[in-house]
């Protein structure tokens, strides 16, 4: 089944899928801090199933909202856009931890999921992964009806999403983009 999604990220035109600035380049370094993250199991990319969450995702821990939060120093001349991909994973690779049953046979609480307490939630993730799964779902610890996915791709894959997923569109954005006024609205975020 192919599920669509947004996701935030530093991007150069010219970048392979190796490098910095490709739409599904992993980098390493910059692995350990999410909620799902196990740098050393897995590779994780992170993404969201709305345009507008993908962007709070990104920027809600700002508390004013401008142009600058979309410039990339690291990265020269790259820009921070909007990439909507396509995943095409098995149903049996995926788990949606927004569903209570599935909470339940897998002896999970919600706060174990989307809480603050990040040495959990990445058990919970190393857990899954472990088991075989290579996609997991939840809601979005900013507004519930926001939906967050995390594929996760071995360490030994050197192309780790590139069998599972296909980049349809990178589009550029500013503050008037529709999808960085609607989370700041949502968001109370003032755009400078």
């Amino acid at each position: 089944m192919i599920v669509h999604g947004f996701r935030v990220m530093a991007y150069l035109a010219s970048a392979r899928s190796d490098q910095p600035g490709h739409p599904l380049h992993v980098d390493p370094a910059w692995q350990g801090q999410g909620r799902a993250d196990n740098p050393v199991l897995y590779r994780a990319l992170y993404f969201s199933e709305s345009m507008t969450g993908a962007v709070a995702e990104s920027f809600g821990d700002l508390h004013v909202w401008s142009e600058e939060m979309f410039e990339v120093p690291f990265l020269d001349g790259g820009r921070r856009v909007l990439v909507r991909l396509d995943v095409d994973l098995p149903d049996d690779e995926r788990i949606d931890l927004d569903d209570a049953s599935v909470l339940v046979a897998r002896g999970l609480r919600p706060t174990e999921v989307v809480g603050r307490n990040r040495e959990r939630t990445r058990q919970v993730a190393a857990d899954l992964f472990l088991d075989g799964i290579r996609e997991i779902r939840w809601w979005s610890w900013w507004r519930p009806e926001w939906r967050n996915r995390v594929l996760m791709a071995p360490l030994a894959d050197t192309d780790p999403f590139a069998a599972w997923v296909t980049v349809t569109q990178v589009e550029q954005f500013t503050l008037a983009s529709p999808a960085v006024t609607a989370a700041s609205e949502m968001l109370r975020r003032p755009l400078r």
